[in-house]
């Protein structure tokens, strides 16, 4: 995961050919193995990166007027789907709101009962809908 592209904030690109994308459903493809490791490793600051990942994704994915993610978010706004202000796609994708919300249960098995950033980890799950 330390040789993966990322955005300038640190967000994992959602595949290599994908460049400067976050997705909702590629938070599935890595966090949960990634958390799966920290807790493993016993390795802490791993802790951190994990968890950016999800602070960007609701910092630039969740519609703030429905409390829905977009599917994906071009930091770039190159891609022709990315909407040029926000770089956020179009669509709000069931399976991908889907893919996100078992990323957060994956997560949250692994995250140490007493890290501090479990309770906003709780509330993102808990207020998908609702703005955090």
């Amino acid at each position: 995961m330390q040789s993966h592209p990322r955005t300038s904030e640190g967000g994992f690109w959602h595949k290599k050919i994908y460049p400067y994308q976050m997705w909702l459903d590629g938070l599935y493809m890595g966090e949960p193995f990634y958390a799966h490791y920290a807790r493993v490793t016993g390795n802490d600051t791993i802790w951190n990166d994990v968890l950016r990942q999800f602070k960007l994704i609701v910092a630039h994915n969740k519609d703030a007027k429905t409390g829905l993610y977009y599917h994906g978010w071009d930091e770039s706004r190159e891609m022709k789907w990315a909407n040029r202000e926000t770089g956020q796609s179009p669509n709000f994708w069931g399976r991908a709101l889907g893919w996100y919300m078992v990323s957060l249960v994956e997560v949250l098995g692994y995250l140490p009962e007493d890290h501090p950033a479990r309770g906003w980890m709780i509330g993102v799950f808990g207020n998908w809908r609702r703005p955090c």
